[in-house]
């Protein structure tokens, strides 16, 4: 008589490991409120379907360089995603999830601020139609169609650090390229001269080796100034 061995156990999914990295000013060393009920929310949302590790940097001037440290963290784990989380953005776990299903190498949320004129823009990255090296903000116009339904994505030149999310094999690659993340590296404010800093530098870089950025307009999240627009 053959022993029944029983059902086969089924093997249990791994859940992707994201890694949340924010900075935050030295002085006077503070968070908003906003941002912790939002990590909360996204602590929420997330269980069961993945598994979140925060960790936040208090930086001065030299903002790359904190950056930099961050992604020093994240590639000694085995993290599967960089999520960039500024402390002046509200968001929630959809938000993220949002982003997770695009699938992209690097997919950011829509999330405001103010152009020289007073009128709201997207703050990302966007070169110039027949204008090569030439970039401005992201018009919202772009991100919308006429009746407010966002579209399914937008590539960009390069997206800020708000609410980004990064795959593991983008930052593996441009550390390749320079042997390691490196204190100003790959997060170096190179493009102070054209008024933009290491956030959209970041994606231009990372178009140079293949890598393109996509704005995600299903995922918008509230950037707190004096108001969240």
């Amino acid at each position: 008589m053959t022993k029944s061995k029983g059902p086969t156990p089924r093997k249990r999914k791994q859940m992707p490991k994201i890694f949340l990295g924010y900075v935050f000013p030295r002085s006077p060393g503070l968070i908003h409120e906003s941002f912790m009920r939002s990590v909360l929310r996204l602590y929420a949302g997330s269980i069961g379907k993945c598994m979140i590790q925060p960790m936040g940097i208090a930086t001065g001037p030299l903002l790359s360089k904190a950056r930099n440290v961050l992604l020093g963290y994240f590639m000694e784990g085995d993290y599967d995603y960089f999520l960039w989380a500024d402390t002046d953005i509200e968001f929630d776990w959809q938000d993220l999830a949002v982003l997770m299903q695009s699938n992209r190498d690097i997919a950011g949320s829509v999330y405001l601020t103010l152009d020289s004129s007073g009128e709201p823009v997207c703050a990302h990255l966007l070169e110039k139609e027949g204008s090569p090296g030439v970039y401005a903000d992201v018009p919202l116009s772009l991100c919308y169609e006429d009746d407010g339904t966002p579209k399914e994505e937008v590539r960009v030149s390069g997206l800020g650090c708000g609410f980004t999310l990064i795959k593991r094999n983008v930052i593996q690659a441009l550390s390749d390229q320079k042997g390691g993340i490196k204190r100003l590296w790959p997060y170096a404010e190179t493009g102070e001269d054209e008024g933009f800093g290491e956030d959209l530098t970041f994606g231009l870089r990372a178009a140079e080796i293949g890598f393109d950025s996509y704005l995600i307009p299903k995922s918008k999240v509230a950037h707190i100034k004096e108001i969240a627009i």
